[in-house]
């Protein structure tokens, strides 16, 4: 499977992905691997922030 993120994706052949990936097939790769760690870590943020948000309001309703 040939990594979307690849600047070589239209041009590669299938010995870039094979038993032995080239450079940028591995770079690639770990690029979209830290990105996809980055993106959930930035969801559970957000999450973990609106729900203090709504504590806030809640405990400010109650005062």
């Amino acid at each position: 499977m040939k990594n979307k993120f690849c600047p070589y994706k239209k041009t590669c052949r299938d010995i870039c992905y094979g038993e032995t990936p080239c450079a940028f097939a591995q770079a690639f790769d770990g690029l979209a691997r830290k990105i996809d760690r980055k993106t959930v870590c930035i969801d559970s943020l957000r999450t973990e922030n609106a729900a203090l948000k709504a504590r806030l309001e809640q405990e400010e309703h109650n005062v």
